[in-house]
């Protein structure tokens, strides 16, 4: 059981490439700002151009949509990659943070697996 509990885990740890945090390094508290103040307004406005165009529409709406209704709904989708990409800081730091809680919880589970294991070997009747 053990054995099997620290292969997954090791497993789990190596890794061929780079993680995201690790190849774009983590920004300091200024570096995330500036990502919010430029990336988040551009996502939004993106958002709510693609929303009013494309999501909130029916499927009738949509086969009425003209051209230029249309190229709208397409400039949306390309702000929000935009504002994606100046979201990278914030999202390789909030990457950071998931796998470090993840790895901490994984760890808590393996730890408890084995206080259980020896648990079960000494009180074995």
């Amino acid at each position: 059981m053990i054995f099997i509990l620290s292969f997954f885990s090791s497993f789990s740890q190596s890794r061929s490439s780079k993680r995201t945090f690790e190849f774009f390094d983590i920004s300091d508290g200024n570096g995330i700002l500036d990502s919010l103040i430029t990336g988040g307004p551009i996502f939004l406005v993106g958002f709510l151009i693609a929303y009013s165009v494309w999501w909130s529409k029916t499927d009738k709406e949509k086969r009425d949509l003209t051209n230029s209704q249309n190229n709208w709904g397409c400039f949306g989708v390309i702000l929000i990659f935009i504002g994606l990409f100046f979201l990278l800081p914030l999202i390789a730091l909030l990457e950071f943070l998931f796998v470090s809680i993840w790895s901490i919880i994984w760890g808590i589970i393996i730890i408890g697996a084995i206080i259980i294991g020896i648990n079960s070997l000494i009180n074995k009747k």
